[in-house]
């Protein structure tokens, strides 16, 4: 049986946001000997145990093997504006449930707010003052919004978004065009309750004594009638009249994608999580974009997964407009153009989107596959990941 060391994960999943982050010079050999000793641990515990790193369980020997191969010549300094100085992050309350209560009165006083009038003005005041708020707070810790807990994260952002004029008038124009199309399955807006709010998934929809709360994803605000109002109609029986198949296919539009970007901007983590020790996502996607795609692909949120993987290589969140690439494949060994078809896979979900067929997704369909055998060394790098992944299972 495999012996398990324990925490060697979590040591590697710290060490590589600090190296992310950036290392003072003067830390730099504390660091240096800090691995060098964990890699050393690690053999020895294995060695008295009759046993090699390779026979460790497959995420314990990854971090092993991560850590092994670390190029400690090169560490990156922090930024020079003392962003990462003190790495204490604050734990900001209230603002969820400030995000919450504005949720609601908007929906239950909207004819208070469509329109030209004071009052929406005095809601993007109440939303400016908590952006502030957030703001001081993080400033004082040297932190930056990204680094901040989800919900108040998801909650900040929102707050952003909706303090300009025009995406508080989409908010806006999405409630009222929900409540107008109420009436056409049975409900009342007392009865049936829309919140749209950064958040990670497309939607939810909770059914609860009679009445209906639905939370979606705040990008969908850009859509009018032609979104809402099947929406609506679909929302009494939402598994049995494809609910699921509208949200889908509106996600998958320029214009939600679009949405996403500007409700996410201000959130968006360091541009240094798609930097590597050995690959840079940032520059392996402008090199993909231009071959491929003819620079008509915007930039997606990239980044390497915080803990390596043996099987899945990559991943495009649909919900996020994100890219995550494993940091298994951030390895002196590991060629630039195998990084490269790993980003295009990933891009060619987003330009494919979601096929529905007979109630089922599907995301490698025949289009999606000869597209993929458009990559120049496809097969080549197809081979090196099977290869790979072997020898990381």
């Amino acid at each position: 049986m495999p012996i398990r060391i324990s925490g060697l994960v979590k040591v590697h999943n710290e060490i590589r946001n600090r190296l992310q982050r950036g290392l003072p010079v003067a830390e730099h050999h504390r660091f240096r000997d800090q691995v060098r000793t964990i890699v050393l641990a690690v053999e020895t515990i294995c060695r008295n145990e009759g046993t090699t790193p390779n026979d460790l369980p497959g995420p314990s020997r990854r971090a092993y093997e991560a850590l092994k191969n670390l190029d400690l010549r090169v560490i990156p300094e922090p930024q020079t504006d003392g962003l990462h100085a003190q790495r204490k992050i604050p734990h900001i309350q209230n603002v969820t449930a400030i995000v919450r209560d504005a949720g609601t009165d908007m929906w239950h006083h909207l004819s208070r707010y469509r329109g030209e009038g004071l009052r929406a003005g005095s809601l993007i005041k109440r939303f400016e003052s908590t952006i502030d708020t957030v703001d001081e707070v993080c400033e004082s810790y040297d932190c930056r919004p990204w680094e901040l807990a989800a919900p108040t994260r998801h909650a900040y952002s929102w707050l952003r978004f909706l303090s300009e004029a025009d995406n508080l008038a989409l908010h806006l124009r999405a409630l009222w065009l929900v409540q107008e199309a109420l009436p056409r399955v049975g409900f009342t807006p007392g009865e049936w309750i829309l919140s749209p709010m950064a958040m990670r998934s497309l939607f939810r929809m909770s059914p609860k004594g009679g009445r209906i709360s639905v939370r979606c994803n705040e990008a969908f605000v850009t859509f009018g009638e032609e979104f809402w109002t099947p929406f609506v109609l679909r929302s009494r029986n939402p598994r049995q009249d494809g609910l699921g198949d509208l949200v889908g296919e509106f996600a998958n539009k320029p214009q939600f994608i679009e949405t996403l970007a500007a409700l996410e901007g201000p959130v968006l983590p360091a541009e240094e999580s798609a930097v590597g020790q050995h690959h840079d996502l940032n520059s392996a996607f402008d090199r993909v974009n231009r071959k491929y795609f003819d620079s008509a692909q915007t930039r997606p949120t990239i980044q390497w997964s915080l803990t390596p993987s043996a099987r899945t290589f990559g991943r495009f969140q649909f919900s996020q407009n994100r890219i995550l690439v494993a940091s298994s494949l951030d390895h002196p060994d590991v060629p630039s153009f195998v990084v490269e078809f790993v980003v295009y896979h990933e891009l060619l979900h987003r330009v494919h989107g979601i096929k529905k067929v007979n109630g089922r997704s599907h995301v490698h369909t025949s289009a999606f596959r000869g597209d993929e055998r458009e990559f120049e060394r496809f097969e080549e790098a197809e081979a090196f990941l099977s290869r790979w992944s072997r020898k990381l299972a």
